[in-house]
């Protein structure tokens, strides 16, 4: 629950472990907070749309979404960094998930001379 100007507002955080080439030794997590809200438009259910397929909410119509069967899904996520001069670790902020395996990253190659 969090306090708002209109009232008390049901908050959810969806918390993905990233898997970051040369972290392996740490945990990176990326999280995002949404206002509770499955409405057709509303920011969480676009979030999820992104990630699960339109038809998810077609396929679970009727049904309470049970967050829990979220956990291990996997993904990929578009982030953003945001370093400033007090901040020893950069704000991280996720821009939109994906279906796993849609984002291709290209790799740099170099070659000694």
């Amino acid at each position: 629950m969090k306090q708002t100007a209109k009232g008390s507002q049901e908050w959810i955080r969806l918390v993905f472990e990233a898997d970051v080439p040369g972290m392996s030794h740490q945990s990176p997590c990326a999280g995002r907070n949404f206002v509770l809200d499955l409405s057709p438009g509303s920011d969480l259910r676009n979030f999820l749309e992104s990630w699960l397929g339109r038809d998810y909410f077609i396929a679970h119509s009727g049904q309470d979404l049970d967050f829990d069967t979220l956990i291990s899904q996997e993904a990929d996520l578009s982030l953003s960094h945001y370093e400033g001069e007090n901040y020893t670790k950069p704000l991280v902020i996720i821009d939109c998930v994906y279906p796993a395996g849609t984002i291709k990253t290209a790799q740099a190659t170099t070659t000694n001379k």
